[in-house]
């Protein structure tokens, strides 16, 4: 976890609950952004460090230009929950 390599660290039994509550997050993501992160995943093994870089700073600029971006920050400036 110190590494940056895990978002959190969870007693074995309650393994299966945590990762049921991190894909019901990754569901309700715009379909884009899941479309994007997959390949991006896929391909990040056999990258060196600064082709991912490269790749990462390829990608979030598209996420930024999109009606699911636009009503998330317009919910954010409202006080509301996208």
């Amino acid at each position: 976890m110190a590494l940056g390599l895990v978002n959190e660290v969870v007693p074995h039994d309650q393994l299966l609950p945590r990762a049921v509550e991190w894909c019901e997050r990754a569901i309700e993501l715009p379909n884009h952004a899941l479309a994007m992160t997959k390949p991006l995943l896929r391909n990040i093994a056999d990258m060196s460090w600064d082709q991912a870089i490269a790749m990462e700073e390829y990608a979030e600029p598209m996420c930024f230009t999109t009606q699911a971006h636009r009503d998330a920050v317009s919910a954010l400036l409202q006080g509301k929950s996208a």
